[in-house]
C-alpha cells in the first residue's frame, strides 16, 4: 500500500492539521479515476492504492469520519506513470495525478492541480514496483501538503514534494 505519511520531504513534510484547520475531518475522497489496467495488474490493486490516499489524509486529520460530516470532495484522476525503464537498469519512477477539491454544498471548485512526483531506488533488485509505489506515496503526501496550504490560499503552483529518502529493495 502506498502511504505518504511518516516520511521526510522537502521543502516541507506534511503534518497532521489541527482542529481549527478548515479541512480538519472535512474531506470526502472518491476512488481514483482512470487508473490504467497496467497499474491494476502490476503495481497494486485499485483498492490498495485508493486505501493509501485515504490513509494519508486520515493520518493528517483531513479525512471526514462519515460522508455526512464532509464539506469538500477530493477527486483524483490518474494521468500517467513511468517506471523509467527500471527493468533494464533505470532506478527512477514518475507518477502524475490530477486532483480537484470541490465544495459539496455548491459544487464550486476550490482547488485544481496536476501533481507530478518522482521516487528513486538505490538499486534495481526489486524491479519497478517498489519505486512506483513510492512515487505514488510521494504524490499522496504532496496533495495532502498542498491541500493544507490551499485552505489558507497559499498553495504553490507546483505542489510536488521531493522525497528525502530512496527506495531500497532486495531479492528474497
Amino acid at each position: 500500500m502506498a502511504v505518504g505519511f511518516g516520511l521526510r520531504y522537502s521543502p516541507d513534510t506534511p503534518v497532521p492539521v489541527s482542529p481549527d484547520h478548515p479541512l480538519y475531518n472535512r474531506v470526502l475522497i472518491d476512488p481514483i479515476e482512470e487508473m490504467p489496467g497496467s497499474v491494476r495488474l502490476s503495481i497494486a490493486r485499485p483498492s490498495t492504492i485508493n486505501e493509501g490516499l485515504k490513509l494519508t489524509l486520515e493520518h493528517l486529520h483531513m479525512l471526514a469520519p462519515t460522508s455526512a460530516e464532509a464539506k469538500v470532495r477530493l477527486t483524483a484522476r490518474w494521468v500517467s506513470y513511468d517506471g523509467g525503464g527500471m527493468l533494464f537498469g533505470g532506478k527512477n519512477a514518475t507518477v502524475t495525478l490530477h486532483y480537484r477539491l470541490t465544495r459539496i454544498d455548491s459544487g464550486a471548485v476550490i482547488f485544481d492541480r496536476e501533481i507530478i512526483t518522482k521516487a528513486m531506488a538505490d538499486n534495481k533488485a526489486g524491479g519497478p514496483m517498489p519505486t512506483l509505489r513510492a512515487a505514488i506515496a510521494v504524490n499522496f503526501a504532496s496533495i495532502a501538503g498542498c491541500l493544507d496550504k490551499a485552505a489558507f490560499g497559499r498553495a504553490p503552483s507546483d505542489c510536488a514534494l521531493t522525497p528525502q529518502f530512496h527506495v531500497t529493495t532486495r531479492r528474497r
